[in-house]
């Protein structure tokens, strides 16, 4: 929290999935988000030379505070541009089941527009279970909801994995 309030650099050891190993990296926080399972850290990476999401528990040890950064919030384009993802019911379903769908989400005209930052919007789409990446033909009610504006997001820089649960 000190780091991210004086926009302070971080000596970290981090476990990631894609290397495996533990490495250290020298990070400066600016945001810790709740994804509804587990906490993040947003900042900047110099290893990396980019803005990313850590997950809090695959540091390791104990950081070490250095000195301050010129890469705070205010840098993290991705951060400060905000999105709006059109959620729509899954087009496989039935009229009336796509009906049934909408007022569970008390969609109108039969959308759910969410805005949100580009790096929480994967996050919220997980929460709600949004279909988003375009694999939903096969079991329309495995995945009652799409996302319509994918393309669009996409070309806005948002990232999505590869499947939304």
């Amino acid at each position: 929290m000190q780091a991210a309030r004086y926009q302070l650099r971080v000596d970290v050891d981090y476990v990631s999935l894609s290397s495996e190993e533990q490495s250290g990296r020298n990070i400066v926080p600016h945001t810790l988000v709740y994804d509804g399972i587990r906490w993040h850290v947003r900042a900047y990476c110099e290893k990396k030379k980019d803005y990313l999401d850590f997950v809090m528990s695959r540091f390791r040890g104990v950081p070490d505070l250095l000195d301050a950064s010129e890469n705070g919030r205010e840098q993290d384009v991705e951060w400060n541009t905000l999105v709006t993802a059109i959620v729509v019911p899954n087009p496989k379903l039935s009229t009336t089941q796509q009906k049934i769908i909408a007022s569970d989400y008390a969609m109108n005209d039969g959308k759910l527009l969410i805005t949100q930052r580009i790096p929480l919007l994967h996050y919220a789409l997980g929460l709600l279970q949004v279909n988003f990446d375009g694999e939903y033909n096969e079991k329309p009610l495995l995945h009652p909801l799409v996302l319509a504006n994918r393309s669009d997001l996409v070309n806005l820089g948002c990232h999505f994995k590869l499947t939304s649960g």
